[in-house]
C-alpha cells in the first residue's frame, strides 16, 4: 500500500496528515479537516514540494486555464458536474486530483483559480450540509 504524506495548515497551525491510497485519500483528510476547522491551506499530494496550484471547475473551457496547466489538463474529461481537480506544480511535474463535490467544495466560482502555498480556505456550510471553501482572501 502506497503512503501519502500531506501537510495543511489549518488557522495558521501546520498539521501533518499520513494518508494511505491515492485520491480518495486525499479527498477523505480534506474533509476531515475541513469539518474541524475554519479555514484550511492545501498541500500537495504526496507532502510533496509545490510552487503554485490551480483549482479547475466543471466544464472549463482549456483556453481558461492557465498555459502552464493547459497541457496537463488536456487529457482530463472537465464534464462532470459532480468533480472538481486541484492541481499542483510540484518538482515532479504537475500533479492533479480529482474530488468530488459532494462533501467539500472549492467551486463557487466558474472555470479555475490558481492559488499559491498558504493560500487560505474559508470553510462554511451550505444549505444543503456540504463544505464550502471559499477563497478568504476574496471574503475579506
Amino acid at each position: 500500500m502506497k503512503t501519502m504524506n500531506t501537510a495543511a495548515t489549518l488557522s495558521g497551525i501546520t498539521v501533518a496528515l499520513i494518508l494511505s491510497g491515492c485520491s480518495d485519500s486525499y479527498a477523505d483528510g480534506l474533509i476531515a479537516e475541513a469539518k474541524s476547522n475554519s479555514e484550511i491551506s492545501l498541500a500537495a499530494p504526496n507532502g510533496a514540494d509545490w510552487s503554485s496550484g490551480i483549482i479547475v471547475c466543471p466544464y472549463t473551457p482549456l483556453n481558461q486555464i492557465p498555459e502552464a496547466y493547459r497541457t496537463r489538463f488536456s487529457d482530463e474529461p472537465l464534464l462532470s458536474e459532480g468533480s472538481q481537480w486541484l492541481g499542483f506544480t510540484t518538482t515532479q511535474g504537475i500533479e492533479v486530483v480529482t474530488l468530488s463535490r459532494s462533501e467539500l467544495d472549492f467551486c463557487w466560482f466558474d472555470n479555475a483559480m490558481d492559488f499559491g502555498p498558504g493560500h487560505q480556505w474559508e470553510i462554511t456550510t451550505d444549505t444543503d450540509g456540504r463544505l464550502v471553501a471559499s477563497d478568504k482572501q476574496q471574503t475579506q
